[in-house]
């Protein structure tokens, strides 16, 4: 029968070797463990990381909704605003035309147009032409002035009885202007003659 005995001396180092082996065993056991729960450890972290940014995205994304939904309600509050302001407007324009045009139709029946018409113009250019011809002597046309200033007199005359029996016509001003205005134009006639 084979034996299988073992000298004392490589016992010794056959169960140094097993206790080294034992040993690394045991440290890369632990190393192992360590490396698990540091994995464990890292994992655990991402999770709850990618769960943190979950909920963030989560919460945004339902404040942008509610943003959204909060613009459109304002869009839709000032888009009819809008229509009710562009609606009283219509109205108020609608309104202001047509007092404007019953104002302007109330003006013209009360007041009638003035009609104007040049009162004794043959005379006033015959005098015109007098005073040309007779640059140096104005007094040859004195006669025709007088002729003119009575016309002018006798149509305020009748200008004024024409009043009296139409008084919503208001002309006796206008012609009294119309006079002075011609009386002036004949002084600077006058005036112009004489100086050259």
């Amino acid at each position: 029968m084979a034996s299988w005995a073992v000298s004392p001396g490589r016992e010794k180092t056959l169960q140094d070797n097993c206790l080294s082996s034992l040993k690394q065993a045991r440290d890369l056991e632990r190393e192992r463990a360590a490396a698990n729960e540091q994995l464990t450890r890292a994992i655990l972290r991402e999770r709850i990381s990618s769960e943190e940014e979950r909920s963030k995205a989560k919460h945004l994304a339902r404040q942008l909704e509610e943003k959204d939904r909060l613009i459109r309600k304002q869009d839709a509050f000032y888009k009819e605003q809008l229509a009710r302001l562009e609606e009283r407007s219509s109205e108020f324009y609608k309104v202001t035309t047509e007092e404007y045009q019953k104002a302007a139709e109330e003006v013209e029946a009360k007041f009638k147009r003035y009609e104007y018409h040049p009162v004794c113009a043959d005379l006033q250019t015959k005098i015109l032409q007098c005073y040309r011809q007779n640059t140096q002597q104005t007094l040859s046309c004195s006669a025709l002035a007088s002729q003119y200033m009575h016309c002018v007199n006798h149509a305020k005359q009748v200008s004024l009885r024409r009043d009296i029996y139409h008084p919503q016509i208001q002309v006796e001003t206008v012609r009294e202007n119309e006079n002075s205005n011609s009386k002036m134009n004949i002084d600077r006639l006058l005036k112009r003659t004489r100086r050259t």
